[in-house]
């Protein structure tokens, strides 16, 4: 009998203590922005002047929906780094810009369940290759 006690006490206390706390991208889109081009003249004053345009590779973001296991409110602004985008070449980087739908932002929180996904639109690096897949891991 002390032995089924014991095991029914563990049972209980592991599961909030290892209780999974990663979340779960659902589904994104994909959204490249543009960079703006830059003019630069070389040899400026000179006879010969060379103008060249550069274009800064596209900013690579994605308009992503996920969810958790469990109900956890989370600080909207403060989820910017946990979200990582992995690109074609296996590079990995961390999301430099969030932005919610403000109807989801309750006094600075989103509030996130199975039964409640949120949406996120995430922007990570400036890259010239394309992104892979995304993912999300909520901290303590």
């Amino acid at each position: 009998m002390y032995k089924y006690l014991m095991l029914f006490v563990v049972i209980l206390v592991s599961q909030p203590a290892f209780a999974n706390d990663n979340c779960i991208v659902t589904s994104y889109r994909l959204v490249d922005q543009p960079s703006e081009s830059t003019t630069v003249i070389k040899d400026k004053g000179k006879s010969t002047e060379e103008v060249v345009v550069v274009q800064k590779p596209p900013m690579r973001c994605a308009l992503v929906k996920f969810h958790t296991h469990y109900f956890q409110p989370r600080v909207a602004q403060a989820m910017q780094g946990n979200f990582i985008a992995t690109y074609m070449n296996g590079k990995e980087v961390t999301a430099r810009k969030i932005s919610f739908p403000g109807d989801q932002v309750h006094t600075g929180y989103i509030d996130i369940g199975p039964d409640s996904p949120a949406k996120v639109y995430v922007c990570f690096s400036h890259s010239k290759v394309p992104i892979e897949s995304i993912e999300c891991t909520l901290r303590a």
